[in-house]
């Protein structure tokens, strides 16, 4: 089934011309799969990294191992760093990653209730031209849930749509 927001990004990505690359975690590659199930997607969509152990992180997205060993793999600034790691590697024009605890509710409600991270996104620009660079979401869902890749792809979208505005 394609989604709403995966319909809408795909537009908006047309549209403008841009490029995009994805990094994933908890997600697992869901991203990838929602945003390639547009027909025509090849256009704008570049490629992704399912970054799911920190090993490949550090070594495909280039996440330094103390930002991890720091803030977390879920963490802001590790999606921020997955997201400008993927951007570099694909030479796209934008890049969202998502990196999270992928598991039971139980394990959600414990980090929500500890004010910890269950899922963190992050949108990366390259061009000048828009008028952001890095910003990024924390939210607590379910990781694997449809509702975490719609989540994600509607922040792109504002995103976006906050940039051409």
């Amino acid at each position: 089934m394609i989604s709403a927001a995966a319909k809408r990004l795909g537009s908006l990505l047309a549209d403008s011309g841009r490029s995009l690359s994805v990094a994933e975690s908890c997600t697992g590659g869901l991203v990838a799969g929602a945003i390639t199930s547009i027909p025509g997607s090849s256009r704008y969509f570049r490629g992704g990294v399912v970054a799911y152990h920190n090993s490949v992180k550090t070594s495909l997205l280039h996440v330094p191992p103390d930002l991890i060993a720091g803030h977390g793999a879920v963490s802001r600034e590790v999606a921020l760093a997955m997201a400008e790691g993927v951007l570099s590697r694909f030479r796209a024009d934008l890049a969202i990653a998502v990196t999270g605890v992928a598991g039971l509710a139980e394990m959600c409600f414990l980090h929500y209730a500890t004010d910890e991270l269950s899922c963190a996104v992050a949108v990366r620009c390259a061009r000048r031209g828009l008028l952001f660079k890095r910003t990024a979401y924390n939210f607590v869902s379910l990781a694997h849930d449809e509702g975490a890749v719609d989540r994600a792809l509607e922040i792109l979208d504002e995103t976006l749509g906050g940039a051409a505005g």
